[in-house]
């Protein structure tokens, strides 16, 4: 699977949510949404990990943490670049107030609980 099939997953599930006529048809797939929306970053994570030979194998829970870490230790400044560009535009995400409710829901709603997901923003 690539980002793109990510993307494209992501956008389906969106539709979804879109022409949901009902509650049940609504939450399912704004949980896939979420799901899908929230793995983008790890599949471009990924091609990075694969792209500038970092060698973080599948096995190894793959955090930007651990993406840096590994390219200091291999004096790889081309991975190191991109994960300041990566960073970047993850902390423009979760600067976005709608891009920090939806990460933040969704961890809790995976990881946590059945919490409702829920929130009114005002547009300008």
């Amino acid at each position: 699977m690539t980002v793109d099939d990510k993307i494209t997953f992501a956008e389906y599930f969106l539709d979804k949510i879109k022409y949901a006529k009902n509650r049940e048809d609504f939450l399912p797939n704004l949980s896939a949404f979420l799901s899908e929306t929230r793995s983008i970053a790890d599949y471009i994570l990924e091609d990075a990990n694969v792209k500038f030979g970092l060698g973080i194998t599948l096995e190894q829970k793959l955090y930007t943490d651990r993406f840096i870490e590994t390219a200091k230790k291999q004096k790889n400044a081309r991975a190191l670049q991109f994960s300041s560009s990566y960073n970047r535009e993850f902390d423009k995400i979760l600067q976005d107030p709608i891009g920090e409710l939806l990460l933040k829901k969704r961890n809790i709603k995976v990881h946590r609980t059945e919490e409702p997901i829920q929130a009114n923003f005002a547009r300008n």
